[in-house]
């Protein structure tokens, strides 16, 4: 199941058109590079790359501190983010 937010699915966030920006657009335009943007929140840079590519979400702390350093707001962070990745299957 997928995040729940203010009582909605993540996805309604996506599809209301909120920001046809990225997050990966969103870190650059506040002129963050992965690692910088990763020291900035306390997490490493492979949760901002997991974060750009959808095979992680932001917990609902983070995406707070996420918007803040941004200089957006939270739903703009949502609407930015990609659809989740299914996680493969064990081999």
């Amino acid at each position: 199941m997928g995040a729940i937010v203010c009582g909605q699915p993540l996805t309604a966030y996506r599809m209301k058109g909120m920001s046809m920006q990225t997050l990966q657009q969103l870190r650059k335009a506040a002129g963050f590079t992965q690692l910088k943007l990763a020291v900035r929140l306390g997490i490493t840079p492979s949760t901002v790359y997991n974060w750009e590519r959808g095979t992680a979400e932001p917990g609902a702390r983070q995406l707070g501190d996420l918007a803040a350093a941004l200089g957006v707001t939270a739903d703009e962070v949502l609407a930015s983010l990609p659809e989740p990745q299914p996680k493969k299957a064990a081999a």
